[in-house]
């Protein structure tokens, strides 16, 4: 590991200990930069220069129709059984529209098929982030549900790199790290109501 890469690390990390102990302005100030930070990072450490442009054409078409799927299911949101109903039709377009030769697929291009899977997961975080935003904006000018509308959605964001930033071990957080930004997070929430 570089020098470089380590800085970037340690950087991603006080990011996302600051955005998932923070509030929603902290949130609001600092989740789409984070995002950046760990594409950035996938795309320079992880992935393959040489990508073959039929595993690229696969990927985006499966994560094209995971999100068509997702923006479209006639399920309403808060109906419990939406996401499991979702992944059934996703398993089926995976078995009967998109195939993959096994014989003709490597691991090192499996691999690197979940990479840019997980940067295009992060390219659709960014866009719930520049929606969540427009939300936290609205809250300004009055809005009653801006917040409640910008932090789900800021929890949906933070519900998906969680498992990018520990699958490719980007972050290392101990217990007192954590203790320490929650305690600040507690001091400032606290200072907040205070001046309310």
């Amino acid at each position: 590991m570089t020098i470089d890469t380590t800085k970037q690390k340690k950087l991603i990390g006080s990011i996302y200990l600051e955005v998932i102990t923070g509030d929603i302005h902290i949130k609001n100030q600092y989740i789409n930069t984070l995002v950046t930070h760990i594409s950035v990072c996938l795309k320079t450490e992880k992935l393959s220069q040489n990508q073959h442009p039929i595993e690229i054409f696969r990927t985006r078409l499966h994560n094209a129709i995971s999100m068509i799927l997702r923006n479209n299911f006639p399920l309403p949101l808060h109906d419990e059984t939406r996401e499991s109903e979702i992944q059934k039709m996703e398993k089926l377009v995976e078995k009967y529209v998109i195939r993959i030769d096994t014989s003709k697929i490597d691991p090192q291009s499996i691999e690197q098929i979940g990479i840019i899977e997980d940067i295009e997961t992060l390219e659709y975080c960014r866009n719930i982030c520049y929606v969540a935003a427009a939300d936290y904006a609205s809250s300004l000018t009055g809005s009653r549900d801006g917040l409640t509308d910008a932090t789900n959605k800021y929890s949906v964001v933070i519900n998906m790199i969680t498992p990018i930033v520990y699958r490719y071990n980007m972050v290392e957080i101990s217990d007192v790290e954590f203790s320490n930004a929650a305690r600040v997070a507690a001091k400032r929430a606290e200072m907040g109501g205070n001046r309310a």
